[in-house]
């Protein structure tokens, strides 16, 4: 448990900081044991990470943050463009 945020399991890795998404992959588990996972980063690693997942490249600014949702769950969730953008909320938008 996270003194900071209850209930939550936190992990901290210093590894996603300017990575590349062959880099990001590789330090996130092939299989993932939660309903919902959140990535913090550093660009250009976060717009080129999302860009891996949703199979085109998208505008992340500092702060903002994307929703993604899984196309197909009987595929590894590394493969690239096995992601929906669902909701990509920009820093203006808030």
């Amino acid at each position: 448990m996270n003194k900071y945020i209850k209930e939550v399991d936190v992990k901290y890795s210093r590894k996603f900081y300017h990575s590349e998404p062959k880099k990001i992959m590789k330090n996130i588990p092939d299989k993932l044991d939660y309903e919902t996972i959140m990535i913090l980063g550093h660009n250009p690693g976060c717009a080129d990470f999302l860009g891996h997942l949703c199979g085109n490249w998208h505008r992340m600014p500092s702060a903002a943050t994307a929703l993604l949702t899984i196309k197909d769950n009987s595929k590894s969730w590394k493969v690239l463009g096995n992601w929906n953008l669902e909701k990509l909320l920009l820093p203006r938008d808030l």
